[in-house]
């Protein structure tokens, strides 16, 4: 009888490990199903944004654009060095410190030329342009000349005979407008696009896309980013281009300094330091082709203009 006994709590036994089995089998099927719809909803979601961020990845770089870039210049943040350099552009064509640090500025970028047209504030004709490169750096001084030219003969019709006919050449070198003007350019001098040789990978361009918002419109899928002192827009239909406004661009910076470092991004921060307000919009470009004027005027026109100044200067008293 005992034999017996044993038999059937034997049998039962195994029937109760057999339905934990079957119920752990199927706990398992049903996780391993969550996960899966989970995974399903997942790729659902980002695989557009994750498909959108190769289209950016391949095509928001920064070695061929058109951009428009506004500052608004602090200049109690200025060192003397800078005040002096706005002072002086101030003297030799009349505009103002104000209409000189409110400044838009226009241009396009090959490789490492930059070449920028630069509008104080109200002008819709550029005060110079300035082509810079890594070997070769110049600004238009003929645009210069002339607008000291209307300036200084605005004032006094009998100076006219000071100034001769400009040459044919229009650029000069960064150093040649040094000495012309008295003034101390080695910031522009010394200048390089910040963003130049930053290529996103496609996992980087993934997690932009997803702090930003998406908005879409008539024209295509555009993302954009609001925060305390930012504004930042990103349109990825073609051409790709790129929007950012900075209040206190330092402050912000700064804030966003450990993000921007994993994108590859370092910008100076004594630089922004005197800007007040920044705004760039930047739009991708294939076909921008770019050339540094390398025939530039000669030593004798800067002298004579130099000397001009310099006239002009013990006439005013200044």
């Amino acid at each position: 009888m005992c034999r017996q006994w044993g038999g059937r709590e034997g049998t039962v036994e195994r029937g109760e490990t057999k339905k934990k089995r079957h119920m752990g089998l199927k706990i398992l099927l049903i996780v391993l199903f969550l996960l899966l719809a989970v995974a399903a909803g997942l790729v659902i979601r980002f695989y557009p944004l994750y498909k959108e961020a190769g289209y950016m990845a391949d095509h928001l770089g920064f070695q061929k654009l058109d951009y428009i870039l506004e500052v608004r210049i602090d200049r109690s943040r200025l060192n003397k060095r800078q005040n002096l350099l706005i002072d002086t552009l101030a003297e030799v064509t009349g505009l103002t410190g104000g209409e000189l640090c409110h400044l838009t500025i226009q241009g396009r970028v090959d490789g490492d030329i930059i070449f920028a047209g630069i509008y104080p504030e109200g002008k819709k004709e550029p005060l110079t342009e300035v082509c810079l490169s890594d070997d070769l750096d110049v600004v238009n001084g003929s645009m210069l000349y002339s607008a000291m030219r209307e300036h200084v003969c605005g004032q006094n019709t009998t100076l006219d005979y000071l100034f001769p006919v400009w040459e044919n050449h229009r650029y000069m070198s960064l150093e040649q407008a040094e000495d012309m003007f008295g003034v101390d350019l080695s910031d522009l001098r010394h200048y390089r696009l910040p963003v130049r040789d930053i290529k996103l990978s496609r996992l980087q361009c993934f997690g932009i896309l997803l702090l930003m918002e998406r908005e879409k419109t008539g024209a295509g899928k555009d993302f954009f980013l609001q925060a305390e002192g930012l504004e930042a827009e990103l349109g990825l239909k073609e051409p790709a281009q790129v929007s950012v406004s900075l209040e206190d661009p330092a402050a912000v910076m700064e804030m966003l300094e450990e993000k921007l470092s994993l994108a590859g991004v370092h910008l100076d921060g004594e630089k922004l330091s005197m800007l007040k307000y920044l705004a760039v919009t930047a739009v991708m470009r294939e076909d921008v082709s770019l050339e540094v004027p390398e025939d530039l005027i000669s030593q004798k026109m800067v002298d004579v203009v130099k000397g001009i100044r310099i006239i002009i200067k013990g006439i005013s008293g200044k």
